[in-house]
C-alpha cells in the first residue's frame, strides 16, 4: 500500500509507524507526514529512513524540514511555504510546496493528511 506513496513524495523506501518502531538504531528518520491509503480508512504516520552518512547534508536540514512540516500540519500554510522553499532541492519540500499551491488555489485547507488513491 506505501509503495505508491512514493510517486507522491519522490522518494524510494517509505515506511509506516509500526515498522519505524520495529527498526534498528541507527537509522535517522524523516516524517513525510499522514496519509490515507487504498483499502484503509484511517490514515497513517509515514517515514523515510535516512542514511546520514550517504545524505549528511538532509540529515542537518532535517529541522527546517521537520519546522515546515509541523507548520503544514497546523494549517500555517505560509510560515510551511517558507521553510519548505529553502529545501528547494528536496523532493519531498517540492510534494508539500506542490499542495500548498493547489490548497491556495482551492481556497480551503480541511486536512493535513494525503489521500492517495492509487497504489
Amino acid at each position: 500500500r506505501l509503495e505508491g506513496v512514493n510517486k507522491v513524495f519522490g522518494t524510494t523506501i517509505i515506511t509506516s509507524e509500526n515498522t519505524k518502531c520495529e527498526a534498528l538504531d541507527g537509522v535517522v528518520w524523516r516524517k513525510l507526514g499522514r496519509v490515507k491509503v487504498v483499502g484503509r480508512n484511517e490514515p497513517i504516520t509515514i517515514y523515510q529512513p535516512i542514511d546520514p552518512k550517504a545524505d549528511a547534508d538532509l540529515v542537518q536540514r532535517l529541522s527546517t524540514y521537520h519546522d515546515g512540516l509541523a507548520r503544514f500540519e497546523a494549517g500555517e500554510l505560509a510560515n510551511a511555504s517558507k521553510a519548505f522553499e529553502t529545501l528547494a532541492e528536496d523532493s519531498v519540500s517540492q510534494s508539500y510546496l506542490a499542495r500548498i499551491q493547489r490548497v491556495r488555489s482551492a481556497g480551503t485547507f480541511d486536512s493535513p493528511v494525503w489521500d492517495v488513491k492509487e497504489k
